[in-house]
């Protein structure tokens, strides 16, 4: 069931000076039984680089909140590639300066993404929401 329209709002509101990140697995079923999920894989990796960016790039204190965070995190990453986790898509949007995760699970493909910018990315969300959306009604 895709995220209603409320729910889409409210992280389409969050935001953070800090930055949000946002981080988006999709865990289809014909590869829930590899040893190594391939979307940790990819997930793991997309948050090494942001972090070897901020690195090179900064701010620093952005970075040094990221990483904090992520340390925090570690039961968010975790249910985000349980293969035993429902739903196909799923996403987890983690404001940097503080609060609580929310976590979004839903039966269609979300992609893989690691993102950090002042505000939630939820275009994946929107485009599932889009595509789940009822086409119309028959009577026979």
């Amino acid at each position: 069931m895709p995220p209603d329209r409320e729910s889409l709002l409210g992280l389409a509101r969050l935001s953070d000076e800090l930055g949000v990140l946002s981080v988006y697995v999709t865990a289809p079923a014909e590869e829930r039984s590899a040893p190594q999920p391939p979307w940790e894989i990819r997930m793991r990796t997309g948050l090494r680089d942001l972090v070897e960016r901020l690195r090179e790039t900064g701010p620093r204190e952005r970075l040094i909140a990221l990483t904090a965070r992520l340390e925090e995190l570690e039961d968010d990453l975790a249910w985000l590639v349980d293969p035993a986790t429902p739903g196909v898509g799923r996403a987890l949007f983690v404001p940097l300066g503080g609060g609580e995760p929310a976590r979004v699970s839903l039966q269609a493909p979300l992609g893989d993404a690691v993102v950090l910018e002042p505000d939630a990315f939820v275009r994946p969300l929107v485009e599932a929401a889009e595509r789940a959306a009822p086409a119309g009604v028959v009577a026979v």
